[in-house]
């Protein structure tokens, strides 16, 4: 637990080096959140990030799933993720890789469709990112 808060305490740090505006995001009109949603990252401490696609699939139940669209020749992967948060207002997922010990946390509006994603890891060196989207 305290090693997740501190990983998430770093790539909160490290997205500070690139301002994310959460008011430039607008939710979708009409959102409603289902159990699968298709998401589009549009702001991203990471540019490469800009634009990938990402499915949460039986968000509604105990083992929720993500797909995450593969990006410059990557493969996409589906893993397993965590509900470990939830209110009639939102929802928190995370993923943790079981090589590196690194974590993927996505925090869901459900009444806006916005998310906000941040990761950290140690995979060739340390690593964190922050990135903001919507999802339909």
């Amino acid at each position: 637990m305290w090693r997740t808060i501190l990983l998430l305490g770093v790539a909160l740090t490290f997205a500070g080096c690139k301002e994310l505006d959460e008011s430039e995001l607008s939710g979708v009109k009409g959102f409603i959140m289902r159990n699968n949603l298709m998401c589009t990252i549009k702001q991203s401490t990471d540019t490469s990030e800009i634009m990938q696609k990402i499915s949460f699939i039986g968000v509604r139940t105990d083992k929720p799933k993500v797909l995450i669209s593969g990006q410059k020749g990557l493969s996409s992967i589906t893993a397993r993720m965590r509900k470990i948060f939830e209110t009639s207002d939102t929802v928190t997922l995370q993923l943790i890789e079981a090589g590196t010990g690194g974590v993927e946390t996505f925090v869901i509006d459900k009444k806006s469709g916005k998310f906000a994603r941040a990761t950290a890891g140690s995979l060739s060196g340390v690593y964190a990112s922050a990135s903001l989207g919507t999802c339909e």
